[in-house]
């Protein structure tokens, strides 16, 4: 599929449900896509067939770290800097990974 045709997908309105909140485009072959206007980041194509195990995956790993160092914090008695660190460090490798993923879904 060649970059236009990308490009044409993703300014077809019908490609966008309930109110453009959610982008859902079969042919679309990618599965993180920029949103309508770019410059608000990106977001999940519902319609390709491994958009579910994606947004499981990212849910899982945002929310599991912060629910481990939870626990190490309050089973271990650590101080809470530890925590603090740890999950900024975490939340800017998931940013920095969604955005890498956003700018190859970005056709030239």
């Amino acid at each position: 599929m060649t970059p236009q045709e990308i490009k044409a997908l993703r300014e077809d309105s019908k490609n966008y449900r309930f109110n453009g909140w959610f982008y859902h485009c079969p042919q679309d072959p990618y599965v993180i896509v920029p949103k309508r206007r770019p410059w608000m980041g990106v977001t999940f194509n519902f319609g390709h067939p491994k958009v579910w195990t994606v947004f499981f995956y990212s849910v899982f790993a945002a929310v599991v770290p912060v629910l481990f160092f939870l626990y190490l914090v309050m089973v271990n008695d650590w101080p809470v800097w530890i925590f603090n660190l740890a999950f900024a460090i975490h939340i800017i490798l998931f940013a920095l990974w969604a955005y890498k993923e956003g700018r190859e879904a970005t056709p030239e």
